[in-house]
């Protein structure tokens, strides 16, 4: 069943001593099933607001964000973690994997957060999901092990951990070299190929071109929604 993402008048102000910065203004954009979005702008745009906004991380100053028919900006802090833990796969652009586990280890953590699949399963979903990001020989090293495309690879197989239809992804190529770069690329596409959505920042205009839909945003403005083929 396809599901739904649509934000309404959204606008974020964070406090400060000068009265307020508003970072995002009055935003309405709609995402569906399948969809390989980036959200482009230069830094300070207002970019990981829009993304902390559609994961839950924060909430909108005003306006109202309805994910499947249901008002996420009303929800307490305890229904909101479960619902991102279940709906929203995250990835960082600095993979913040838990340096202590190994890399199987970080990938069934969000499983036991969740209690999404039964325990004595959960060690064979996360191999399966190191093998389709073409790691799986390296389940059983720690992260300091493993090169940077390698990382973002397994944030990538951990972002997918409870199966979540969306995927936010916060300059996921910013740290790698350009053949890591597409190759993290190609795994997204083969994502939404199978029906996830991919809503990814960046401020790689070229990057952002391999995408369905390209966002974007300056000075917390929302400029241009377009697809891709309206930019090549």
């Amino acid at each position: 069943m396809e599901k739904q993402f649509n934000l309404k008048n959204i606008t974020k102000v964070y406090p400060d001593h000068s009265g307020g910065t508003t970072a995002l203004k009055n935003a309405t954009l709609n995402f569906k099933t399948g969809e390989f979005i980036a959200i482009l702008g230069k830094s300070g745009s207002g970019k990981s607001t829009l993304l902390n906004m559609l994961s839950g991380i924060d909430r909108p100053t005003s306006g109202e964000i309805i994910y499947d028919n249901r008002p996420l900006h009303s929800l307490t802090e305890s229904a909101l973690t479960a619902w991102r833990g279940k709906n929203i796969g995250i990835i960082f652009q600095f993979f913040q994997l838990i340096p202590t586990l190994t890399i199987l280890e970080n990938i069934i953590l969000p499983m036991d957060l969740c209690s999404s699949y039964p325990t004595g399963n959960r060690k064979n979903i996360a191999l399966d999901l190191l093998n389709q990001v073409e790691i799986g020989e390296h389940a059983n090293k720690l992260p300091v092990d493993l090169s940077g495309g390698q990382q973002q690879r397994a944030a990538i197989a951990r972002a997918l951990a409870n199966n979540p239809p969306f995927i936010v992804a916060d300059e996921p190529t910013g740290n790698l070299d350009t053949y890591n770069a597409n190759k993290v690329v190609e795994l997204f596409r083969k994502m939404t190929d199978d029906g996830k959505t991919i809503i990814m920042v960046t401020h790689d205009t070229e990057l952002a071109k391999l995408t369905d839909r390209i966002i974007t945003i300056e000075d917390g403005i929302i400029t241009s929604d377009l697809t891709s083929r309206c930019i090549n």
